[in-house]
């Protein structure tokens, strides 16, 4: 597989292939996004106490929960209709 521009896989260099292919999807491929998620994270944390967190703190931290329990009178109290929006 030294030859880049021949695109062709045979069963000489298959394993090189999934080799280079493995090693793109694993970690260059996803090297940027991690690399951009910690970033953010330390915006909001110190990562080295991050690792404390279970896996569903950690969802929590990051995405919050999915319930909305909000009332009727807790939205009027805070929300304020302004021009354009009504």
């Amino acid at each position: 597989m030294d030859d880049l521009d021949d695109p062709d896989v045979t069963t000489d260099d298959i394993d090189l292939y999934v080799d280079a292919w493995g090693r793109h999807i694993a970690w260059d491929g996803v090297r940027p996004q991690l690399r951009a998620m910690l970033d953010g994270m330390s915006d909001c944390m110190d990562l080295r106490t991050a690792g404390m967190l279970q896996p569903q703190e950690m969802v929590r931290t990051l995405c919050g929960t999915s319930t909305v329990a909000w009332t009727e009178e807790e939205l009027e109290a805070h929300v304020q209709a302004r021009p354009p929006y009504f």
